[in-house]
């Protein structure tokens, strides 16, 4: 017998409950046994599928973990928890979670049209429309602010905002996903780690080469993110091709050509501007997320003047110390940190790191483990 379909009161109720610990099997049930046709996509740690729970009447994707480093395990119900806490119509729900053999699995809302990154890059889809884009920036920009002024703490921190974490439900409204190396703080300061994570082209300088982070990290991603919406070219080297554009005064040409030209003059150029302010390589520079918001909904709230060449990153590589890396307690914790990036690409890449008044200071570079995705910063 079909289960009778719930109504929307009904449903808003049960989420009120959730995250609800499932039992392994029905989560078996719901994927038809974790069936090659359910699966939606795979990453550094796990795969993901589309189920169906019938007790709920509801879609929903099931991330199935690969085998996690132990440490990362004794975190896992905790910072599922905290997850759960998260409430905004632009942060993908988290619905439940269960366990196998020592192995974690995650329950969220489904999103039908998949990735923002499919829809930009993949030339089978049919191209976003102009509307469509300024949409997806806007819901976007609302998600990280939610994060970083709204939500559970003082503020969160993603730290791998990119169009593959951007999904997109049967409205193409933006759900924002993959919480795996989010911080949660306490305080207004940046924090800092030893190692850096993230997906390259999207990692702000300063958080790449001295391991701090903050909304500000946050902010240069979603540029990049808000470039990609309007060029329909991928992240690596696109501040510097889309600055140049700007700089030489013809930055309509880095304007997506499956548009076919389908778009608002003024407003193209605008998204793009704002894309440059906040992917500015000097944090000092970027908007916070309010200001974005602002630039977006209202036409007539003025952007700045940028520099016609891109500025250099302003930071100092702080020397290695072991107590001030590591963060304590009280001070940051992590949401999900037992789910690692899904970038598996192994490369180098070398950056300058320069002073407050624009020398060179050390250089550093991210090593990339293809495992697990994780990037270290070192010195040399």
């Amino acid at each position: 017998m079909w289960a009778q379909r719930k109504t929307k009161k009904d449903l808003d109720l049960e989420i009120e409950r959730w995250p609800q610990k499932f039992p392994y099997i029905k989560l078996v049930t719901a994927t038809n046994n974790f069936m090659e046709d359910q699966k939606l996509g795979e990453g550094g740690f796990g795969v993901v599928y589309k189920g169906f729970l019938i007790d709920l009447s509801m879609e929903v994707a099931i991330k199935r973990c690969s085998d996690l480093p132990s440490h990362f395990k004794t975190q896992y119900e905790t910072e599922v928890k905290i997850t759960s806490r998260l409430r905004h119509r632009n942060v993908i729900r988290l619905i439940g979670y269960s366990h196998h053999k020592d192995r974690p699995l995650l329950v969220y809302e489904f999103a039908p049209h998949g990735t923002l990154s499919s829809h930009l890059f993949d030339s089978k889809k049919p191209p976003l429309s102009w509307a469509q884009r300024q949409e997806i920036a806007l819901g976007l920009a609302h998600a990280l602010r939610y994060l970083h002024e709204e939500c559970v703490a003082r503020y969160v921190v993603h730290r791998d905002v990119k169009s593959a974490n951007v999904l997109l439900d049967e409205n193409y409204e933006v759900k924002l996903s993959d919480f795996g190396l989010a911080m949660v703080s306490d305080h207004d300061g940046d924090l800092r780690e030893t190692d850096v994570w993230g997906t390259e082209g999207y990692v702000a300088p300063e958080y790449q080469c001295t391991g701090r982070f903050g909304k500000g990290s946050d902010v240069y991603s979603f540029g990049v993110v808000v470039l990609e919406i309007a060029c329909g070219r991928k992240a690596t080297d696109l501040v510097r091709w889309v600055w140049g554009l700007y700089g030489a005064g013809r930055i309509l040409e880095a304007a997506d050509a499956r548009l076919v030209g389908e778009f608002d003059r003024q407003g193209m150029e605008r998204l793009m501007v704002l894309g440059l302010w906040c992917a500015n390589p000097d944090h000092t520079e970027r908007p916070s997320m309010r200001q974005v918001i602002g630039v977006l909904e209202f036409s007539e709230v003025a952007l700045p003047k940028l520099a016609l060449e891109m500025p250099s990153p302003r930071y100092v590589v702080p020397r290695p110390s072991v107590t001030a890396a590591k963060a304590t307690s009280h001070q940051i914790l992590s949401l999900t940190g037992a789910l690692p990036s899904e970038s598996s690409s192994q490369s180098n890449s070398k950056t300058l790191s320069f002073d407050s008044k624009g020398h060179a200071a050390k250089s550093c570079f991210i090593n990339h483990d293809k495992k697990y995705g994780r990037r270290r910063g070192k010195e040399y």
